[in-house]
């Protein structure tokens, strides 16, 4: 019961703190240790630790893991109190601000409309993971809401009516009344006949639908065809 105590605070730990600070943590420790510690762990934490790791190192502990199938009580035990320290210890030395690129789209949002398009624009050439995920951070499907009306009409141009009508589907009505708008009545007849058939869609499916329409979204305003309304903090003196 001790044991897995331990190990509960870790995953609870594991949860709040980035992993590279867990592989700094445990850097200096050797591939049985490691490959112990992570059999102790939930899958999905293991595997965003071994996934960090350096090819050499990952494919050696994989190995260590593979054949690993019976370890002494104690022996465990003292690898999980020493490891839970050092991760401790690593993690009172720094501030953690969470998800890099998330927290630049937060302030990329409060920004005017040319600045942001100058940083994104800046981020388009570098063709970078970092700003990949920057850019899809950016946008979410309801923020069709923050079109205005002749941006709305310029994206349905290019929108496929059957891609639509798949992502409008479990949406809610301000978002299904913002596009329905600016469409025409056989349109809207059209499309929400497909919206509310009995066919089996997948939720799969409805969210490749939504990211095709936040991709063409990006790319318009990337291109300065539309504006998105999005709200500013305005900054006062008290």
């Amino acid at each position: 019961m001790e044991n897995q105590q331990i190990t509960d605070d870790i995953s609870t730990l594991l949860e709040k703190i980035n992993p590279n600070l867990v592989l700094h943590a445990l850097q200096e420790e050797n591939e049985h240790s490691l490959a112990v510690f992570l059999l102790t762990l939930p899958p999905k934490h293991s595997a965003t630790i071994l996934s960090r790791m350096k090819s050499e190192q990952r494919n050696a502990i994989a190995r260590e893991i593979a054949v690993t199938e019976t370890v002494p009580v104690e022996e465990i035990k003292e690898i999980v109190e020493r490891f839970k320290a050092k991760i401790e210890d690593a993690a009172s030395r720094v501030t953690s601000f969470g998800d890099g690129a998330e927290n630049l789209a937060k302030i990329l949002a409060q920004m005017d409309n040319e600045s942001r398009s100058a940083i994104l624009k800046s981020f388009e050439e570098e063709k970078s993971e970092v700003a990949q995920r920057v850019k899809e951070k950016m946008y979410r499907f309801d923020d069709i809401l923050l079109l205005t009306d002749a941006s709305m009409e310029t994206l349905l141009r290019i929108l496929d009516r059957n891609i639509l009508a798949l992502a409008l589907r479990g949406t809610s009505e301000e978002i299904q009344e913002k596009v329905f708008d600016n469409l025409s009545p056989d349109e809207i007849l059209q499309i929400r006949a497909q919206m509310e058939s009995n066919e089996n869609i997948s939720t799969r499916i409805i969210t490749q639908a939504q990211q095709s329409i936040i991709s063409a979204m990006r790319q318009l305003e990337y291109q300065g065809m539309i504006v998105m309304n999005r709200p500013t903090d305005v900054m006062s003196d008290e």
